[in-house]
């Protein structure tokens, strides 16, 4: 089947960038030929964004045009059996899209719209509790892909030479409070501090910056890290998988808050005391979710 997979998204980051790659590769290893809608994904011009998006092109198979905005889309559609929209909105899940086995994966709109996009699609999922018969619950696509898979593929990465014994700090802006955290651990285990961040709050901390690393060698620094402290839901996504000692410092996104909850990962959230986080939590419970909900996406995503 020619499968035609539409990522609604406000540009390029990390966690879309894998969401992206895990999709196109899930769905390709299912038999279907695969390509990837360039849709909106240099909306922000910057050396990060750039590096993102040759990180997808060298990656995933995307189509020949790039679009910029919903009615670029509905001039010139792919040509596909189906399409598969990750992350919509309502504006993105009201194109005109042929076929008849449409899917709509993870989708953000309010669930008081979904009478008015359900004839464009034969499913419709979220990535929490909708509390509708009609609208399944699915995982995100981090997940498709299992703890081995991800570490074939950081593990073909052997031009990067890694640091042993280290912390890893990986949030959008790193505060001074991840950073005195950080540095207590550091203390307590005689260990190096690694940052990858877009900000960090202060001229002086302890530790070395990763700016603009690829997302591959990012992922490989999560794998090989002590501790992992984070703000980022991939980051948490991936700590998880790879059974990190995790913080997280939430930022109290409402995705977020859902994902803490929905993973159980409450007791890994960072308090105002900042109290060390014990390393003896275990993801037991954490795996019972997702094994369960990984379940649903599988026979969502079936043709």
């Amino acid at each position: 089947m020619e499968i035609a997979t539409l990522v609604c998204n406000n540009g390029l980051n990390y966690d879309l960038v894998f969401q992206t790659y895990s999709m196109f590769e899930y769905l390709k290893g299912q038999g279907n030929q695969v390509q990837i809608i360039d849709y909106n994904f240099l909306k922000n011009d910057n050396k990060k964004s750039e590096m993102l998006y040759d990180f997808l092109t060298n990656n995933v198979v995307l189509t020949f045009n790039r679009y910029n905005d919903v009615n670029q889309l509905e001039d010139n559609l792919p040509l596909a059996d189906r399409f598969v929209v990750l992350n919509g909105e309502y504006n993105e899940l009201t194109l005109q899209m042929s076929g008849d086995k449409n899917l709509a994966y993870g989708i953000k709109t309010n669930l008081s719209d979904i009478s008015n996009i359900s004839d464009n699609f034969s499913k419709v999922s979220t990535f929490y509790d909708a509390k509708d018969e009609k609208i399944n619950r699915v995982i995100d696509p981090i997940f498709l892909l299992s703890k081995e898979e991800w570490y074939d593929l950081i593990s073909e990465e052997n031009n990067i030479n890694m640091p042993i014994d280290y912390i890893l700090i990986y949030s959008d802006t790193v505060s001074k409070e991840m950073l005195n955290y950080a540095s207590q651990i550091a203390s307590n285990n005689n260990s190096k501090i690694y940052i990858v961040a877009d900000k960090v709050e202060g001229v002086f901390h302890k530790g070395k910056r990763l700016k603009n690393i690829e997302p591959f060698e990012l992922l490989k620094f999560i794998y090989n890290a002590q501790d992992v402290i984070t703000s980022c839901n991939d980051g948490i996504k991936f700590s998880v998988l790879f059974e990190k000692n995790l913080h997280i410092f939430s930022n109290e996104d409402e995705s977020q808050v859902e994902l803490i909850n929905d993973l159980n990962l409450r007791r890994r959230v960072v308090n105002e005391s900042n109290q060390i986080i014990s390393q003896n939590i275990g993801y037991n419970d954490s795996y019972k979710e997702i094994d369960k909900l990984l379940e649903n996406s599988v026979e969502f995503l079936k043709a």
